[in-house]
């Protein structure tokens, strides 16, 4: 269980959250509503 514990680490989660802010082209020190997220430009895959 150790394993599971450290796959899902809160630094992890924090990480892979920003790493997702940054490639969506947001900057993480901005504040922004959930208005503003949802406007936000999408990526298509």
């Amino acid at each position: 269980m150790i394993g599971l514990e450290a796959h899902y680490s809160a630094n992890d989660i924090e990480t892979r959250i920003l790493a997702a802010v940054r490639a969506a082209k947001l900057d993480p020190e901005q504040r922004l509503s959930p208005v503003e997220l949802w406007n936000a430009p999408r990526r298509r895959l």
